[in-house]
Order: C-alpha cells, then structure tokens, then sequence
C-alpha cells in the first residue's frame, strides 16, 4: 500500500509539473501584449485557423485594417464562416476611440509550427508601424492551417504593416508547437494515472508444520 500511495504521489506531482509549465507559459505570452514598450494593444483573438480563404493554396495571407462596425462584421462573419455554430459577431470594441488590426498568414499545409503575430507596435507623428512576425515552420501534423492574430488597439489616421520583426522582448516559456506536445503529454500522464494499477507482491501461504 505504502509502494502504491508513493507512486501516486509521483505522478501527481509530474502532472502539477506539466500543467504549472503549460498555464505560465500562456500567461507570459498574453503579458507581451502590454509589455513590449511600445503603443499597447489587446490580443482579441490568435489561432492557427481563421476561415478567410481556408483552404485556399493560392492565399498567401494579408493585413486588414478595421475601424467600425460595419466593416467588423463583414470580416467576422468571414472569419468565423466555418465554425458551427458560428459564433455572433463581438460587439465590445469603441469604434472612433479603438480599432482593429488582423494580420492572416495564409495557407499552411501543416501544423502548428506556422504562426504569425504582432510583436511591437509604434506610433511616428500621425503614423502607427504594426511589426509583425511571421514564421514558417515544418509542423509535427499534416493539417491545413490558416494561422491569424487579431489586435485592439488606440485608433491611428495611417497604419503601416512591417513584415519581418523578430520580437527582442522575452518570450513565454514554449514556442506554439511546444504547447501542442505539451498537451498530449500532460493527457498521457493523466491516462496513466487513471489506468494503471501497480501490482502487490503475492503473498505466500504459511508452510504446515511437519507433525
């Protein structure tokens, strides 16, 4: 019993481990946001699948500049026209005083390696440079991806997109693709704690005294 309770303990402990790993790094992603020294601006969404062109081999990504209502909606309704069901379109962004920035990065016949994402925002006089990293990774999984990352942010009269950036600021813990196997790892350990059963030594039956 001692042996069985020691084991449990172990993989208690290896699975906290993981999950500790696993929530600090999504935590220290979402904090660059507002720590990279420049214009601060809000993650609204990031994902490996927006559904503009999905599919599409031809499609080779692009920045979108959002600044009301109406024209938020024709690209949600774009965006998210391969979920079911689809999800109504956000209406919690102040139009005038905020705007939008997307940045899709196109076709990606594997995952999830591939992904782009804002890195620093600035703003020279009336004009706001949205730096943009984009990479392109052979992923572990062979599945068509449309990689996006959607930004609110102060409004600006001119946006200029430049590609290339590579962030100096620190990272979180694990790149995408890391999380990725994290996850199947942490469900590995959770399966086997759930499954298996150590195995008690065989107790042997006292001998009959010879009489």
């Amino acid at each position: 019993m001692e042996e069985n309770t020691k084991s449990k303990r172990i993989v208690l402990i290896l699975t906290l481990g993981v999950a500790y790993l696993l929530v600090a790094s999504l935590v220290l992603a979402g904090a660059i946001d507002r720590q990279n020294g420049g214009v601060p601006f809000t993650t609204f969404d990031r994902d490996y699948t927006s559904h503009v062109r999905y599919g599409d081999f031809s499609y080779h990504g692009e920045y979108i500049v959002i600044r009301n209502q109406s024209r938020w909606t024709d690209f949600w309704l774009n965006h998210t026209n391969g979920i079911d069901p689809q999800p109504p379109v956000p209406t919690n962004i102040s139009w005038g005083s905020e705007m939008v920035l997307v940045a899709i990065q196109g076709f990606v016949a594997n995952c999830c390696a591939s992904y782009i994402r804002f890195v620093h925002i600035e703003l020279e006089g009336e004009t706001l440079y949205a730096h943009v990293e984009k990479v392109h990774r052979d992923g572990p999984m062979q599945m068509v991806t449309n990689p996006f990352h959607i930004i609110v942010l102060e409004s600006a009269p001119t946006v200029v997109f430049v590609e290339g950036h590579e962030a100096q600021e620190p990272r979180g813990l694990l790149e995408p693709a890391s999380l990725v196997a994290l996850l199947f790892i942490l469900a590995a350990i959770v399966l086997l704690a759930l499954r298996w059963r150590p195995r008690l030594p065989a107790q042997t039956r006292p001998q009959a005294r010879a009489r």
